[in-house]
């Protein structure tokens, strides 16, 4: 490992410095369609594959969202799992609603059901240009449109 990779350039679109929550809450994601996909060809998925997906969603929620006081979640945490850079981009939420709504399909846990419906409240609030159509790209810890890290919308 190389902790200290880009430290020099933490906003790095694809190489960021420390942690990337969204890639986190993402393989959550994935690890609950390899938990789907074993049970449908009748095989016992292991235990782990579903309290890795728990533990990867909880990180996310502790460590990146709303860590400054407004709600987002942030782009890099540091190993400690203090922010770095602390924008907000589109792709880490949309994945973190994938995954609530997949662990609430596998565990019935009405929590993933809260979290889906308040990242999409989030989403609707300040992702969404109702004005041009599409998505912002990328907010600021405030919530305003910026392009520090991505530019453009989707």
């Amino acid at each position: 490992p190389l902790p200290d990779y880009n430290k020099d350039n933490p906003a790095h679109r694809f190489r960021a410095f420390g942690g990337t929550p969204g890639h986190w809450i993402e393989w959550g994601r994935l690890m609950l369609h390899i938990h789907a996909a074993l049970e449908a060809r009748c095989e016992q998925p292991p235990a782990w594959l579903l309290e890795d997906a728990k533990g990867l969603f909880n990180a996310t929620v502790r460590d990146a969202w709303a860590p400054d006081g407004a709600d987002g979640i942030v782009y890099t945490v540091d190993w400690e799992g203090k922010p770095v850079v602390r924008e907000r981009v589109r792709w880490p939420i949309v994945e973190a609603m994938g995954t609530a709504y997949a662990l609430y399909t596998v565990t019935g846990d009405r929590q993933y059901e809260t979290w889906y419906q308040t990242w999409w409240d989030y989403c609707i609030k300040y992702l969404m240009d109702y004005e041009n159509g599409s998505w912002w790209q990328e907010l600021d810890a405030d919530n305003k449109v910026t392009t520090k890290v991505w530019d453009g919308k989707q």
